[in-house]
């Protein structure tokens, strides 16, 4: 389920164009991204940037890692979020650091688990069929 509200085309454009400029390929992938959910870029004319919009872009660039949101929101809006492709998790702003730290942590070491059973399956399929 989408948002209602999404970022104009100069937000869509500038966070294609921000991505784009780390140079993904080269970059060490991060393993948690933590985004809040509005982003006020000063620097183009006090643009807004959505934090789904951007965890929809890192997704589409190939980020294999942990995506956490924080809203100052409560209620529906932290539900919508969560139901956002591409975000994990979302957290309202006032949740206790060790809450988030913790889930956070512990997703991470799932993943972690999930991709050594995936290569170690691929491994053994390599080595004859099993």
């Amino acid at each position: 389920m989408q948002i209602a509200t999404t970022p104009n085309q100069d937000g869509r454009a500038l966070l294609r164009a921000v991505v784009q400029s780390l140079e993904p390929d080269r970059l060490t992938q991060a393993d948690i991204a933590v985004i809040d959910e509005i982003i006020d870029v000063q620097a183009h004319g006090g643009m807004r940037v959505k934090g789904c919009d951007l965890a929809r872009e890192l997704r589409r660039n190939k980020f294999m890692g942990v995506v956490c949101i924080l809203n100052g929101s409560t209620g529906e809006v932290v539900q919508r979020l969560a139901r956002v492709p591409g975000v994990d998790f979302v957290f309202e702003k006032g949740a206790e650091l060790t809450e988030i730290s913790s889930t956070l942590l512990a997703a991470h070491q799932q993943l972690l688990a999930e991709r050594r059973a995936a290569g170690i399956a691929r491994a053994l399929h390599r080595l004859g069929g099993f």
